[in-house]
């Protein structure tokens, strides 16, 4: 009599129920249509393991009287439903950058850890590299500039139990990846204006003044592709801006000596 849940998760329940001087031992069956199993008990409580998440179970119990062991009467059936991790929805980027991106992500408050996995399009999950967050916006890093990739992201419940599916991809190209300059103080060079609307003048740091070489200027759009290619000289450095819309691009000065990026605002 009296059988009931002492404790439940995602793959183990344990039971108790009243006992009777007169029992030896008990039986515990569980089962449901693809799942039938049952515990042996010299007390009056037991616990199966190995249960698979977020599936409904049935169990009952009856003893085993001395001296024959004869069995009793199955108790009452209890009907009970292992839990699952919750699953994570609307998945989102923002703020693309060359080698990183920043994710959100909608999932259950009482979920307080997810495994956030990348790799290039078409990837299967599980194959991916794969890093950890306990909080959300999250930046994911290690991205590598001018590269498609997809996006997955699933909660983590426990060591060994994760949400069953995986987020829906997000699929980004990053954007070309600039190369630093040499000195955070100084850098190779700088654009005027910027933001700009026609042309542009390019201002080489007094390092590169005595080059006797052209200068190769490289002109991109946020996904990589490449928009401009011209040659200028330190005496004649500036150049027009091709028919683009308004946003973001980003100019690569190349020289035998070194190569630099900088952010150029196009406004129309």
């Amino acid at each position: 009599e009296d059988m009931h849940i002492t404790g439940l998760t995602h793959k183990k329940a344990s039971f108790r129920w009243t006992p009777d001087e007169n029992n030896t031992t008990y039986t515990l069956h569980i089962f449901n249509t693809a799942f039938d199993t049952t515990v042996t008990s010299i007390i009056a409580r037991a616990s199966i393991s190995g249960l698979p998440a977020g599936l409904t179970f049935h169990a009952a119990v009856r003893a085993h009287c001395s001296p024959d062991n004869h069995p009793g009467d199955w108790s009452d059936t209890i009907t009970f439903t292992t839990p699952v991790c919750p699953e994570v929805t609307d998945l989102t980027y923002s703020d693309l950058q060359g080698n990183s991106v920043v994710l959100d992500w909608q999932c259950d408050p009482d979920v307080t850890q997810w495994e956030v996995q990348f790799g290039p399009i078409g990837f299967t999950q599980g194959y991916g590299i794969t890093s950890y967050t306990d909080h959300h916006p999250y930046t994911l890093t290690g991205l590598t500039g001018e590269t498609a990739y997809d996006i997955y992201v699933r909660s983590v419940c426990d060591d060994d139990w994760f949400s069953e599916h995986w987020s829906n991809p997000v699929t980004v190209t990053t954007p070309y990846s600039s190369i630093a300059d040499p000195g955070s103080t100084s850098p190779l060079f700088t654009l005027s204006p910027n933001p700009a609307t026609g042309s542009v003048t390019v201002t080489v740091n007094s390092q590169l003044l005595t080059l006797n070489s052209q200068l190769l200027i490289v002109l991109r759009d946020a996904a990589g592709r490449e928009l401009l290619n011209t040659q200028l000289s330190i005496l004649n450095s500036q150049f027009s801006i091709p028919p683009l819309p308004a946003g973001v691009y980003y100019v690569t000065l190349v020289t035998p000596q070194a190569t630099a990026t900088r952010k150029l605002v196009i406004q129309r």
